[in-house]
């Protein structure tokens, strides 16, 4: 099943990939330009849109692993609350946040998050019908804050799914081209994210890059979370339910259905969004007790206004206001209000806006949005070709106590590189090292080099040694390492000894804009690396 909409321009397909936390939507542009919503059956769950012919095909962001290995897509809550051990679900919160849970993956194994976002994504692009000449482009959309690994990592697994050339775009941007605005530099817009785990109202201007791309990208200027989402809307539904029948949640009667309870009110907030009244009814299968209610839309907006949703988003506009105000903009400059987040297609959340913001708001696709904007819009490659950021290999310098950094790959370089970009020596830090690690920092210096004089240089004994004065203390600039959770270690066999010039090291750029390694142990004349892939540099 897909679904179309009106002509976007002309040009190859293009995959649009809104990966959230709660839920992924896929969009795909045609080469005339018309957007059609993925639908993967067995793994999407439809979302009521404005039509209801059409809904919103969504696939839960999570993946579940049996015992004997296989993965099922799409793996959600079973309506008793229940799920079992393998499942990773919210995969790209715990990736944002360089998560080290793992969870049970059969077989005596066990997934990190990222892997399991790549299995994840790698199933959803591989499953895509627009990619079966190997030709058509991908793009994803990211958070405004997502660290420039994040971006490397979503490319890397495009680039494993078989699509030409990965692009990336943030949300807003995205939400911007979605609504079939205009993205143009200064532009000012507000969005309101109404998602399950909580609301974001945001003022964001556009820009463009700093470098030669001229692409846009989007800039906040003022925030306000508040922790209220569907999860808490579903909740405030359960104690209306419960309290028309005269019941609470500590009642023993109660207690055995509460987590039905609470699927049928995720599900009557859904259904809420086209359907004027729906009917709630839960039995105990055991006791025999049941529960009914007819929960309408009037009702659903009651619920709302004595819990005090609506004051708390009139608060919210207003401190966001006050933040845009104090870096000189002003409300009325707001070229449009668009809402995003499954919470936004609410119809009395939807009225209360408008209430607000009038003919500014656009809310006719809060949820599909950010794919069609990520389908339809043309982003340009941020690299172009070229590094933005500095990268390092860190160091210990035990006389000043502190790490040190020998840069290998300076902003601005050009991919797939001339020849090497670096070449050291490495040394044993202690007698019996059996592994030697090379941990890769990022520097987003955008430009500016705080490091600059800071060198590491090949001694007479082969080591490694710093060259020219310590650094004065940067916070803002604090190099993060990127290859932590996946580290290049070389072995050393027999085992380094401390100060014994060991490894051989030469780096590269290869097409990809993949840092390369060629590794040669000193000792034994082995290569223990060629040209292997390090990290992906931004």
């Amino acid at each position: 099943m897909t679904q179309n909409d009106h002509p976007a321009g002309t040009g190859r397909q293009r995959l649009g990939v809104d990966f959230c936390t709660g839920n992924t939507v896929v969009a795909m542009r045609d080469e005339s330009g018309v957007i059609h919503l993925q639908d993967f059956p067995g793994w999407s769950r439809p979302f009521p849109s404005g039509v209801r012919e059409r809904p919103v095909p969504r696939v839960p962001s999570q993946i579940l692993y049996s015992d004997t290995g296989t993965r099922s897509i799409g793996a959600a809550e079973l309506p008793d609350g229940t799920k079992p051990a393998g499942v990773a679900r919210g995969l790209r919160y715990y990736i944002l946040e360089n998560s080290t849970v793992q969870v049970p993956a059969g077989g005596g194994c066990m997934k990190g998050y990222r892997n399991a976002g790549s299995d994840f994504l790698t199933a959803l692009l591989t499953h895509a019908p627009c990619n079966s000449t190997g030709t058509a482009e991908v793009v994803f959309s990211v958070p405004v804050d997502a660290p420039c690994q994040y971006s490397a990592w979503l490319r890397a697994v495009a680039m494993v799914a078989g699509f030409r050339v990965p692009f990336v775009i943030d949300e807003p941007c995205a939400a911007v081209a979605g609504y079939g605005l205009y993205l143009s530099p200064g532009a000012l817009f507000l969005l309101i994210d109404f998602h399950a785990d909580g609301l974001d109202i945001s003022l964001i201007t556009q820009e463009e890059f700093s470098d030669d791309t001229r692409g846009i990208c989007s800039h906040i200027l003022g925030n306000m979370h508040d922790n209220t989402g569907g999860l808490g809307i579903d909740g405030w539904i359960v104690q209306d339910v419960l309290n028309r029948n005269r019941l609470d949640e500590t009642d023993s009667r109660v207690a055995p259905i509460l987590p039905l309870i609470r699927f049928e009110a995720g599900r009557v907030r859904e259904a809420l969004v086209l359907d004027r009244e729906v009917m709630v009814q839960v039995a105990d299968p055991v006791s025999g007790f049941s529960l009914r209610a007819l929960v309408s839309r009037s009702d659903l907006c009651r619920i709302l206004e004595e819990r005090g949703l609506f004051v708390a988003i009139n608060r919210a506009f207003d401190r966001v206001l006050s933040a845009g105000g104090i870096r000189g903009e002003g409300e009325e400059r707001i070229e449009a209000v668009l809402m995003i987040g499954e919470c936004s297609a609410i119809p009395c959340i939807q009225d209360a806006v408008k209430q607000r913001w009038g003919p500014k708001v656009h809310c006719n696709h809060p949820v599909d949005a950010i794919a069609r904007g990520t389908a339809m819009a043309n982003p340009k490659n941020p690299e172009s070709n070229r590094i933005r950021n500095d990268y390092a290999i860190r160091h210990w310098d035990p006389g000043a106590r502190e790490y040190r950094y020998r840069f290998i790959v300076r902003n601005g370089a050009r991919y797939p590189s001339a020849g090497q970009v670096a070449r050291f020596i490495i040394s044993g830090a202690y007698d019996g090292q059996a592994y030697l690690g090379i941990p890769l920092c990022e520097i987003s210096t955008a430009g500016h080099d705080p490091h600059g004089h800071i060198e590491l240089v090949s001694n007479d004994r082969g080591g490694v040694q710093i060259a020219g004065p310590a650094p004065d203390p940067i916070p803002a600039m604090r190099p993060v390492v990127v290859n932590e959770s996946e580290p290049t270690l070389l072995h050393a066999s027999p085992p380094a000894q401390k100060g014994e010039p060991r490894f051989e090291l030469t780096f590269f750029l290869d097409r990809q804009g993949y840092l390369c390694l060629t590794a040669r142990d000193l000792l034994t004349g082995l290569l223990v690396k060629q040209d292997t892939q390090v990290f992906r540099l931004n």
